[in-house]
């Protein structure tokens, strides 16, 4: 299988690579940090079973890079749409507790 995941963020990207990279040997992941290096992707690696879309690229905002990447897709191809933040929330010390991890979605 393989998969393009376009995502600002180099820390998720790496995340999402190696972690689906390394549950199974035969899921390929190729990343990229912009709408127009996802598209240059696309022209060179027409293999792909799936993407995964950043809504909030640098180059472009979300539906307009879906609709960018839709269209340089030569075959139907599986387009997810991802969203994450992630903040650290610090909790007050006589909670007991240093920080939470939060995850907005």
């Amino acid at each position: 299988m393989n998969i393009l995941i376009g995502y600002a963020n180099s820390l998720s990207r790496d995340f999402a690579q190696n972690h689906l990279a390394s549950s199974d040997t035969s899921i390929s992941v190729l990343t990229c940090g912009t709408v127009g290096e996802c598209l240059d992707i696309l022209d060179d690696n027409l293999n792909l079973d799936m993407i995964g879309l950043d809504m909030e690229m640098p180059d472009m905002d979300g539906l307009s890079g879906f609709e960018k990447v839709q269209e340089a897709c030569l075959h139907p191809v599986p387009i997810a749409h991802m969203l994450f933040a992630v903040r650290l929330s610090l909790v007050s010390i006589s909670t007991g507790s240093v920080g939470q991890a939060v995850c907005n979605k």
